[in-house]
């Protein structure tokens, strides 16, 4: 079976079965980081109908709610506010820091990499370390994977 284009991977998420999509997480869990970004992502969304009851919010709101692939944030589709704060441009490993002065050549610009040692690597968009992630240097507009919800410059 060939590959989906982009596009039909979002059209698959959006129409298959409960019980496959549950099947593709569990299998992304197999990797570390991926399964470390899927925790943070559920622990923004309410899971149970007992956590919409305690945030007040009903199950059709809800459905409207989209995590920003900027910031990481949740927010309501259609939201036009400047509240997404983030780095335009991913981080790059800082040759440069004498982070790596006890490494020798045994490091590499890797998502793993980036996770254990952010020290090492700085955002080109401003100069800012690795460790600064959840702070950012633009705001704007909150951003969905689909890129549909929300706009963003």
């Amino acid at each position: 079976m060939a590959a989906l284009s982009d596009e039909e991977i979002i059209t698959a998420i959006t129409t298959a079965p409960p019980s496959t999509l549950r099947s593709v997480l569990r299998a992304l869990c197999a990797d570390h980081i991926t399964k470390r970004r899927i925790g943070q992502m559920l622990s923004q969304l309410p899971l149970k109908d007992e956590d919409l009851e305690q945030a007040n919010t009903t199950k059709q709101e809800a459905a409207h709610q989209e995590i920003c692939i900027q910031c990481g944030s949740t927010f309501d589709q259609g939201d036009e506010s400047f509240s997404c704060r983030h780095h335009p441009q991913d981080m790059e490993i800082d040759f440069a820091s004498d982070f790596w002065a006890d490494c020798g050549d045994e490091y590499d610009d890797t998502p793993f990499w980036r996770e254990q040692n952010p020290d090492g690597f700085t955002f080109p968009c401003c100069g800012e370390t690795g460790s600064s992630i959840n702070e950012g240097c633009t705001m704007g507009m909150h951003r969905a994977a689909d890129g549909k919800r929300g706009r963003y410059d």
